[in-house]
C-alpha cells in the first residue's frame, strides 16, 4: 500500500508542523454540492413529497384496514396508492371503500 501525503495539508506554527485548517476546509468543499436555483427547487419539491407521504400515512394510521397510505408495489398491505418499480404512482380507488 502506497500512502502519499499532501504537503499542503500541513503548515508551520512556530516550530511545530500542524494540520492546516485552510487545507481541510478546501478539501471539505470538494465533497459539498453547492446550492443552485435548480437544486434548491428540487429540495423543496422533495420536501413537499415527504410531507404529502407523511400526511397520507398519518391519515390511515388509525385505520386497521390499511397498512400504509402510500407504499411500494412490493408491499402486499392495503394502501391508497403505491409506486411501481418505474416510479409511477398508482391509485387504488377500491381502497376508498375502507375509509
Amino acid at each position: 500500500m502506497r500512502i502519499i501525503l499532501d504537503v499542503d495539508a500541513y503548515e508551520m506554527l512556530g516550530n511545530n508542523v500542524v494540520f492546516s485548517r485552510k487545507w481541510a476546509e478546501r478539501k471539505a468543499q470538494e465533497f459539498m454540492i453547492s446550492p443552485t436555483i435548480a437544486r434548491t427547487h428540487a429540495t423543496k419539491l422533495i420536501n413537499d413529497v415527504k410531507e404529502a407521504i407523511n400526511n397520507l400515512n398519518a391519515f390511515v394510521a388509525d385505520n386497521p384496514c390499511f397498512g400504509k397510505g402510500i407504499t411500494t408495489s412490493h408491499d402486499s398491505r392495503r394502501c391508497l396508492c403505491w409506486l411501481d418499480d418505474e416510479g409511477e404512482l398508482h391509485e387504488d380507488k377500491e381502497a376508498y371503500e375502507f375509509i
